[in-house]
């Protein structure tokens, strides 16, 4: 079996898996509403808070286009802001769709528009990623110590069952870390001997050194102020248009900056996860958190829907529109290799 087919294999596994798991818990979360029901709620959404939530996606899109390009300039190999912009919004349309692609998406559309290698783009997002996860378990480890009791009991009944088979499943997990750990080490050592600079080994090797290099990229910022602005406003803007969302709905319309700042923290729990578009685990984790702060289980219901289903939609319109513009760049760029003469082109 061909290394393209594993490839195509395991990612059609990995959505496979995703779709059953939203799909059985869209089912636990609506099984006591109709669907009729839900469409009358959606329908009393107010535009003009729908409008602002959209804007401000787009916003928080733009941030980390910005975010990431000041790493890709710091790792040597600058990009173009616009085709960063669009690298982003490409992302997260098939992020949508699939679970994690998008990655691989955005950083082949700068290959295409700004010849930057996929693994120094690939070793920027992973340092990215790491970042964005501080700041989520950061504010998540704030947010446990003040509502120690509430969330204590919400992620009691969430895990109880993954909680309860930890015992069981003792010696499987740290097997699994002494061949994670074991795997790590011998790779180690095999890309520093003369062997892994070989042949197929040798241009894994190389991509890998570019990757870890890139990494590093965080360490030599121009302008690392800029960075951490644009991460703050990156999860100021998320807050923003949580409570925006929560201002279109008349059942939530009350609600304040602070139970939008629970949503994103407790509910990014379920952009986390392997699913696409984080269906059904968003929309169980924001129902089990109102139930937790006493708050409505169909204000949960109906945000949980509202929030998830705008942002897909958004997501997929900004996304569709970038890809235009991608395929234009591509055009033009074609076009000007047959036709160097700018007297020709104009």
């Amino acid at each position: 079996m061909s290394q393209k087919m594993n490839k195509n294999l395991k990612t059609l596994l990995q959505l496979t898996i995703g779709v059953l798991i939203a799909a059985a818990l869209m089912y636990i979360t609506f099984k006591d509403r109709s669907i009729g029901d839900l469409a009358n709620d959606m329908k009393a959404a107010d535009p003009f808070w729908m409008f602002m939530a959209a804007l401000t996606l787009l916003a928080v899109y733009i941030f980390r286009a910005l975010r990431w390009k000041l790493m890709l300039d710091s790792s040597d190999y600058p990009a173009n802001s616009f085709n960063t912009i669009i690298s982003m919004l490409i992302c997260y349309l098939v992020n949508s769709v699939t679970p994690r692609i998008g990655e691989v998406a955005r950083c082949s559309v700068l290959l295409k528009t700004d010849k930057i290698p996929i693994p120094a783009s690939l070793g920027t997002i992973f340092t990215e990623r790491i970042i964005d996860a501080l700041v989520l378990f950061g504010g998540l480890g704030i947010i446990f110590l003040t509502e120690f009791q509430r969330l204590r009991d919400l992620f009691a009944v969430m895990f109880s069952n993954i909680l309860g088979g930890m015992e069981n499943s003792l010696w499987l997990l740290t097997g699994m870390a002494v061949v994670a750990i074991g795997g790590i080490i011998g790779l180690f050592f095999f890309l520093r001997s003369d062997r892994a600079r070989q042949g197929i080994a040798g241009k894994f090797h190389d991509a890998l050194s570019t990757m870890l290099k890139a990494s590093q990229s965080i360490f030599r910022l121009q302008k690392p102020w800029l960075f951490f602005v644009h991460t703050a406003l990156i999860w100021l803007a998320l807050v923003a248009m949580n409570y925006f969302f929560l201002k279109s709905l008349p059942d939530t319309q009350d609600f304040g900056v602070y139970v939008a700042i629970l949503i994103l923290f407790i509910g990014g729990l379920g952009w986390a996860l392997p699913v696409p578009g984080g269906i059904g685990t968003t929309h169980y984790i924001i129902v089990q958190l109102f139930l937790a702060f006493n708050l409505s289980e169909t204000a949960g219901q109906n945000f949980g829907l509202l929030s998830n289903g705008a942002t897909f939609i958004f997501t997929i319109f900004f996304g569709l529109i970038a890809w235009l513009l991608f395929l234009y760049i591509v055009y033009q760029k074609e076009n000007q290799k047959k036709n160097p003469d700018p007297a020709i082109n104009s």
